[in-house]
């Protein structure tokens, strides 16, 4: 069964560490979970792929949550509930003063297993990179 559900990125909107807790949350159930934004999908288990859709969106951005399996309903609800209860952030850094730049590497790196193998090479650059300060 799948089933899918209307969201838009809340107040505040998407931190690199809320995606990195929903990729996790995401991972913890065997059913499909996909987000869907202007036609495109992306696996919600995916960490590269639910920054590139989420952290850089701005308040009221409209996105969808997709559920594949027998506990869609169940699992779209508590998901639903993961991105209404997210605070507030009440400041205004860039992404890297935000979460640190090791902190966001440690992440792709983490996740660097579960990428085919152009996501793979993409990630493979980015983390031979050198780091400016």
């Amino acid at each position: 069964m799948e089933k899918q559900s209307v969201f838009f990125i809340p107040d505040g909107g998407f931190s690199v560490q809320k995606v990195v807790e929903m990729t996790h949350f995401a991972s913890l159930f065997e059913d499909e979970i996909f987000i869907k934004k202007n036609n495109i999908m992306m696996n919600a288990k995916s960490i590269l792929g639910a920054m590139s859709m989420l952290v850089s969106e701005k308040k009221g951005a409209k996105f969808s949550i997709i559920v594949r399996g027998e506990n869609s309903n169940k699992i779209l609800q508590q998901i639903g509930s993961f991105i209404n209860n997210l605070p507030v952030s009440d400041h205004d850094l860039s992404l890297w003063e935000q979460e640190g730049i090791d902190h966001v590497t440690q992440a792709l790196i983490e996740s660097k297993s579960c990428w085919n193998s152009a996501v793979q090479n993409v990630a493979k650059s980015y983390l031979t990179m050198k780091k400016i300060y």
